[in-house]
Order: structure tokens, then sequence, then C-alpha cells
């Protein structure tokens, strides 16, 4: 299921007799749904650091303040905000989940994670055209 991201570019003009006046445009853009693309990121945190569901791992989607957000279904460890409230959220969670599990488990996740990230430009673009290619995106 995609997602439709609506933007108003609202462009001020001159006329040939000087006036000005604004010209409005309205386009529309689909993209993959970002929960879904998210479960599939979390997916792969959870096989690569042995977390199960004793464990929580909370999706979070979130877009520029600018941004209207409409008819977005949440639930218990799904967030679709805006960037002015993920400090709050995180916060909250942070509160929450801080009984989960003991400060070196955390960081062995961490240094799991931080291990198997692709922080080479080349081999991440490399990494982006192959999944590209793998799911017919290209």
């Amino acid at each position: 299921m995609n997602w439709t991201m609506t933007i108003k570019h609202v462009n001020t003009k001159k006329s040939k007799s000087g006036k000005v006046y604004k010209k409005t445009n309205i386009t529309k853009h689909q993209f993959y749904n970002p929960i879904k693309q998210n479960k599939t990121h979390i997916n792969k945190i959870k096989n690569l650091t042995d977390i199960h569901d004793d464990i929580p791992v909370v999706n979070i989607v979130v877009f520029g303040k600018n941004s209207s957000i409409r008819d977005v279904k949440h639930s218990e460890h799904v967030f679709v905000l805006h960037q002015t409230e993920l400090r709050k959220v995180i916060k909250t969670l942070d509160d929450t989940f801080t009984s989960y599990m003991s400060n070196e488990r955390q960081i062995e996740i961490f240094d799991t994670l931080n291990y198997v990230n692709i922080v080479d430009k080349k081999r991440r673009k490399q990494h982006v055209k192959d999944l590209k290619v793998k799911h017919g995106k290209n």
C-alpha cells in the first residue's frame, strides 16, 4: 500500500503589465508506506541482534514540521509524527522501556548495529542500487 504526498507550490509571478500575482500548483507523489518500510528494518535489526518479542522495538516515522499528516492509523509500537514531537516521544519511550534491558545489553545491541551499518558512501550507494533491482524499482 502506497502513501500519497501532496505538495502545494505557491509562486509569485509578474504579468506583462507588471501586476504581481500568485500562481498555485499542487503536485501529488506516491511513495512506499514508511511504516512497512520501517517494519522491514525492524525485522532486520531483530535478526542481527537476536532481539525477541520480549524487548519492544518501536516503529517511528517522522515528517517535517510543515507536514500535514492525515488518515494514519497508530498502534502501541507505531508512531507517525512531526519532527517537533520526536523528542517528547523518545523521552516517553525511554522512561517506559528502561526496565526492559540492562545498560550492558543496550551497549551490546548498539555495538552490533554499529558494526553492520554501512558507512562507506560507495557501499551504501551500491546497497540502495541492489535493493532497487531486487524490488524492480529501476
